[in-house]
């Protein structure tokens, strides 16, 4: 009899609903702590490390910061097109190069900012993006004040099926 029940309900039809596309925010990039002076500093995409580019001491306090993590939800292999763009000075004395890798069921690779990548979603439909790159402080800032990197601001994203 346990052989009949289970022919009958293998044979009921059933459809699968598409997935809306979306993206959320994992852990919002950070560089910690960052003098107020003129200078720069790089945060690792993979390991979160910050060290201060040659002959700067901006990030001297952050041993480590946090990586910007994202993750863009589509259907199984559909084609997502992906750009992180710089964030310019726009008087704020703050200036932001990205730099992170592309991951994907099937595939991970290195981006830069400013560039349009096109990934395949593979099989899972999950594209998770991990961002670090370069902080250039390129005026003084007022000391003791938050500053903050909108990277889904900065982060153009599309998905085709």
């Amino acid at each position: 009899m346990k052989y009949i029940l289970i022919s009958i309900m293998l044979g009921l039809p059933f459809s699968l609903k598409a997935v809306e596309p979306s993206i959320i925010e994992l852990s919002k990039l950070s560089f910690a702590e960052v003098l107020h002076f003129i200078g720069s500093c790089e945060m690792d995409y993979d390991t979160a490390a910050v060290v201060d580019l040659p002959g700067s001491k901006t990030c001297m306090f952050s041993a480590s910061g946090t990586v910007g993590k994202y993750r863009i939800f589509s259907n199984p292999n559909s084609t997502v097109s992906i750009r992180v763009n710089q964030k310019l000075n726009t008087g704020d004395g703050v200036r932001f190069v990205p730099k992170g890798r592309i991951t994907t069921s099937d595939a991970s690779f290195e981006i830069s900012s400013n560039f349009n990548y096109q990934v395949n979603s593979g099989t899972s439909g999950v594209v998770d993006l991990f961002i670090g790159g370069r902080l250039y402080i390129e005026s003084d800032l007022i000391p003791n004040t938050t500053y903050e990197l909108d990277i889904p601001d900065g982060l153009d994203w599309s998905v085709s099926p």
